[in-house]
């Protein structure tokens, strides 16, 4: 089951880390982190048994960057969106490393 959510999880973190510096870019950004957090509460719930520390790492990075971009001020400064950036591959990293576990599972 979690394999579909695993895919499902793959193209909204692309998505999101496929960004584009424009005068749109934090509701874009809020919207592919909108879907990266649904397909990522997928994954966790099917996933968490057989990868915890996966599924962990990315319910934490997701959390984080919800926040992050919640707590933007009405206009961001470059250093917000820089800070921003980093909390993204934060997310990107540990989806990467949930792909990879599994990956041999999903195949």
């Amino acid at each position: 089951e979690y394999c579909d959510r695993v895919n499902e999880l793959r193209d909204s973190v692309t998505a999101l880390t496929d960004i584009s510096i424009d005068s749109d870019i934090i509701d874009s950004v809020q919207a592919d982190l909108d879907s990266v957090q649904v397909n990522a509460n997928g994954v966790v719930d099917a996933a968490r048994e057989d990868f915890p520390e996966e599924t962990d790492e990315l319910e934490t990075t997701v959390n984080n960057a919800s926040d992050s971009i919640n707590e933007l001020p009405s206009s961001p400064s470059a250093a917000d969106i820089a800070a921003l950036a980093i909390e993204i591959g934060a997310v990107g990293n540990a989806a990467s490393n949930l792909f990879d576990a599994t990956s041999s599972a999903c195949e």
